[in-house]
């Protein structure tokens, strides 16, 4: 990974952030935690995932993004993917849940029956 800058390439470390606090909130943004309705998800929440860019998308790569806005790890959490790396186009929702933070197995009550299946259009 590379951080560029208004065009310029800085020589900066790419760094991946580590909670080792047990703090849902990255440092920097603690800020938000005063702004939140509810509780954020330990280790999940990625602040201002939503304020961002613009983005120059390499060429023979690609921007993918989820279908669930605030809480898809697409590209905005991953990066770009090779554009060869992609082997077909999405047709259907394979599985779909809304996040949970109780226990290993109680993610079964929370798993969203009308969406799989669906067709992709």
């Amino acid at each position: 990974k590379r951080l560029v800058v208004n065009g310029i390439e800085l020589d900066e470390p790419y760094v991946r952030y580590q909670n080792l606090h047990g703090d849902a909130f990255y440092p920097g943004m603690k800020w938000q935690k005063d702004h939140l309705v509810g509780s954020a998800s330990r280790g999940r929440y990625r602040p201002s995932r939503d304020n961002w860019g613009p983005l120059l998308v390499p060429a023979a790569h690609l921007f993918v993004l989820g279908d669930n806005r605030d809480n898809s790890e697409d590209s905005r959490y991953w990066g770009f993917v090779e554009a060869k790396s992609v082997r077909g186009r999405p047709w259907m929702v394979y599985f779909s849940s809304e996040p949970n933070e109780r226990g290993a197995l109680d993610w079964l009550h929370h798993v969203r029956w009308d969406r799989i299946g669906g067709v992709i259009r």
